[in-house]
């Protein structure tokens, strides 16, 4: 007998033999897992059975036969058809590598997997052999499509290809990255030509400081604000649909340096001397600071440290002052102004006149430029005589007679406030400043101001004033300038002040359903050195932690639970608020105390459980060892598959599920369907020990079969075999002559399968019983009679009679009867 496999159909076998003498017809049958799957009767040497089953290992028997007897066979031979298209093909790419991982579900009957991968835009086919259920490709091109399929090959045979899966490449570096620094102004214009594949891009910008930053964008050009006067780097990736690609080269360039802040004047009393100094600015090579008076004109200084004096500067004049950061072709926008205010000058054509009749000495002069008071003083050797007016005339009386007065007219300014600090309560945010009295002063104001130029101010008669609401997060200048009727004092180098940091906002929460834990991010806050992010549930369940970037794990969540985070701002000294309260879930616990029922007659499986908290609904899988699976999507905490299929070992797991994430499925239970019902029930008659032979091919999921038999119309009749391992059972101690109905039942722990299809076998019949011989002496015969028993049939040649005549015996001769 020979097997020819059709490599080109998924159904068709020709079997050929030699023929035997004496046969009329040939039946083939081939069976898979206890089923017949195809019959082909044939007169003929060879039969092309069809209708086969791809992938399937057949056990192949044969009936001869002719018009008197039959004769069986089984498992003559065993063949595999050709393997199936393989199933389940999945594509998974591995990011940043240009590798792609294709797999499949392995079959037991294939000896060898051929891949490919084919660019949707042609090109060579790239292959990949495999023995197992997966195969690696690597080096694709970047920003390609690319098409898979995969066809198992057993015994010379190759499957039909499966069906396509396809990926997009990760997209390509993009080319040409370029950034245009916009000098007077916080913004870089960062440009790049179009990358293959690419759907958007991600554009990283990179500071020397730490700070990082990424945008999103599908143009190739991107506006960005960005810190003043630091060094960045800049990269572009593209964002494909399933993988990022490798990011650009970098790009470096430097930001417009940092506008100067916190600008404090001052006049050298006496002289023609003004200067400025401020706070150094980041990304500065050098300064230039102008002085501006009422009258237009200007005084330029240039300089490389944090200071610039005049020596030229009007007296009685009003500077104003501006500076300017410059670097490489970059100069940064004006600083806030301040103001000089120059001593008064001094002043002039002073005269005196003298009232002799009245000892009256009356003064009088121009007045003096920048000047609203005046001290006038007469001396005469180690004698003086003052007197303070806001007018440009002065009389003196009471002089000395015979003496020679020394008269000095000298302009007023206060002196300028030293000691300047300033803290600020955590709690309340209130700012205070404090500073020592300086002489020569009627008022005094605070003024804090902040690195883009907002500005406060407090005006008080002591030596201290408060701030209430200051802008969070803000590094602030403090200065105090001390006021007369005359002239505006400003203190030395400026005091900072960092306030409370701001209260985190944007803050949200992303689940990793997988590892059960969160990824808390929130927007930069204001002066924040770094973040502590809280949460709490209802439970004594709480995790918490800290970092200085925008984003923190917690990665002690306890399952079921509904937690409240928070995220507080940290400075050098004060901390924020907490952020606005967010809620989010963890994952769903698993279920508990899973059970698992089978209705033996239907073949329904009943799954149910207990619900740990929360969950939106469950998740039911009923998975058999051939890879036959069910899903079961419920709300309730019970699932039944209806008519699951016989002779199955199904394994159990329940997942409950919340929002987007799944819990951890519970402990996995295992349940037998109801094993499948015996089939090919065949058997034979033994006529002598008039017992029984039943055999019948192995049904799935049975552990042990039962054979009865029960005699047609004779209930009392009855006969019972079991076997736990064997597919034959003998049928002892059978009553004689009586039609026997035999059918198989098969059994697993917890069902019995439905009785198969019966077979008729009739015993043995009996014997025949009161046999009597008595001799006819008129004709030397001998009539022999007997009764009939049940089961017996008689030759035709008699018929139904009960006795018969032997005749021509011999005489004299002792003769024995058999019946």
């Amino acid at each position: 007998m020979t097997v020819e496999v059709n490599c080109t159909s998924d159904n068709a076998v020709l079997v050929s033999w030699n023929g035997t003498y004496g046969t009329t017809n040939i039946s083939l049958m081939a069976v898979v897992g206890g089923s017949l799957q195809t019959l082909c009767t044939t007169q003929q040497e060879s039969c092309n059975m069809t209708s086969l089953s791809c992938g399937e290992t057949y056990s192949l028997s044969i009936n001869a036969s002719n018009d008197q007897c039959s004769l069986s066979t089984q498992t003559l031979s065993n063949f595999t058809t050709r393997p199936c298209p393989p199933q389940r093909v999945a594509v998974n790419l591995q990011c940043s590598s240009r590798t792609a991982v294709l797999s499949w579900e392995e079959r037991s009957n294939v000896e060898l997997y051929t891949a490919s991968a084919i660019k949707a835009s042609g090109g060579e086919e790239k292959t990949c052999d495999s023995v197992t259920s997966s195969c690696q490709f690597s080096g694709l091109d970047c920003g390609e499509m690319y098409n898979f399929t995969v066809t198992g090959h057993n015994r010379g045979c190759c499957s039909q290809p499966s069906s396509a899966v396809f990926i997009h490449t990760e997209p390509c570096p993009p080319t040409n990255v370029s950034a245009e620094v916009l000098c007077e102004s916080d913004e870089v214009k960062i440009s790049w030509q179009e990358a293959s594949g690419a759907e958007s891009f991600l554009v990283t910008v990179s500071g020397s400081d730490g700070f990082v930053k990424t945008y999103s964008t599908n143009q190739t050009l991107l506006r960005a604000s960005l810190l003043c006067g630091q060094d960045f780097n800049v990269t572009v990736r593209g964002q494909g649909s399933m993988c990022n690609g490798i990011p650009s080269s970098p790009t470096f360039f430097k930001t417009a340096p940092c506008i100067p802040r916190g600008l404090a004047t001052d006049a050298e009393c006496g002289f023609d001397v003004g200067s400025v100094s401020w706070q150094p600015t980041d990304g500065a090579e050098t300064y230039i600071a102008v002085a501006t008076g009422l009258d237009g004109h200007t005084h330029r200084c240039i300089s490389n440290t944090a200071s610039c004096t005049w020596s030229d500067l009007h007296c009685g004049e009003e500077y104003s002052v501006v500076v300017r950061a410059k670097s490489n072709n970059c100069t940064s926008l004006p600083s806030n102004s301040s103001i000089i205010h120059m001593d008064p000058c001094a002043p002039q054509n002073l005269s005196a006149t003298v009232n002799c009749d009245m000892k009256v000495v009356s003064l009088s002069w121009d007045a003096s430029s920048g000047a609203k008071m005046y001290t006038v003083s007469a001396e005469a050797g180690n004698k003086s005589v003052s007197l303070n007016t806001n007018m440009t005339t002065a009389s003196f009386t009471g002089f000395t007679c015979g003496q020679k007065y020394s008269i000095k007219i000298t302009p007023h300014r206060p002196c300028k406030p030293i000691g300047v600090s300033a803290s600020q309560d955590c709690l309340t945010s209130i700012a205070v400043v404090t500073w020592q009295p300086s002489n020569g002063s009627d008022v005094y104001t605070a003024t804090m101001q902040t690195d883009t130029g907002v500005s406060k101010m407090c005006m008080s008669a002591t030596n201290q004033c408060s701030f209430l609401n200051l802008m969070c997060g803000q590094n602030f200048s403090v200065s105090v300038t001390a006021s007369n009727q005359q002239c505006d004092v400003t203190s030395g180098p400026a005091t900072s002040l960092q306030s409370v940091p701001c209260v985190p906002t944007d803050v949200s929460v992303v689940m990793d359903c997988a590892n059960n834990t969160a990824v808390v991010s929130w927007a930069s806050s204001q002066g924040a050195v770094k973040y502590s992010v809280m949460a709490h549930s209802g439970h004594v369940n709480n995790d918490s932690c800290q970092t200085a970037g925008l984003s923190c794990s917690l990665n002690n969540l306890t399952c079921g639970s509904l937690y409240t985070v928070h995220v507080v701002a940290m400075g050098d000294s004060c901390s924020s608020v907490p952020s606005w309260p967010l809620k989010f879930n963890s994952i769903p616990c698993p279920p508990q105390n899973v059970s698992t029922q089978v209705d033996c007659s239907s073949n329904d499986l009943t799954v149910s459980w207990d619900a740990i908290g929360d969950a939106d609904h469950f998740l039911v899988s009923l998975a058999a060892e051939n890879g036959e699976s069910e899903l079961c999507n419920t709300t309730n905490t019970v699932c039944f598959s209806s008519n699951a299929t016989c002779g199955k070992s199904f394994t159990v797991q329940v997942t409950s599920v919340r929002e987007h994430c799944r819990s951890v499925h519970s402990q996995t239970q295992s349940i037998q369907s109801a094993p499948c019902q015996p089939q090919g029930i065949m058997g034979s008659v033994d006529c002598v020990t008039n017992s029984a032979w039943i055999s019948w091919l192995d049904a799935p999921g049975a552990d042990s079969y039962t054979v009865s038999g029960v005699a047609v119309g004779r209930n009392d009749y009855r006969a019972n075999c079991t076997t736990f391992t064997n597919v034959t059972c003998e049928m002892k101690d059978l009553a004689c002559g009586v039609l026997y109905n035999f059918s198989v039942l098969a059994k697993n722990s917890e069902c019995e399968s439905q009785p198969s299809a019966p077979i008729s076998l009739e015993t043995a019949p009996c014997s025949l019983s009161a046999i009597t011989a008595v001799p006819q002496c008129h004709n030397s015969s001998i009539l022999v009679m007997w009764d009939l028993m049940e089961g017996s049939t008689v030759w035709p040649s008699v018929h139904h009679q009960r006795s018969c005549f032997i005749g021509r015996l011999q005489q004299y001769e002792k003769s024995s009867l058999q019946s």
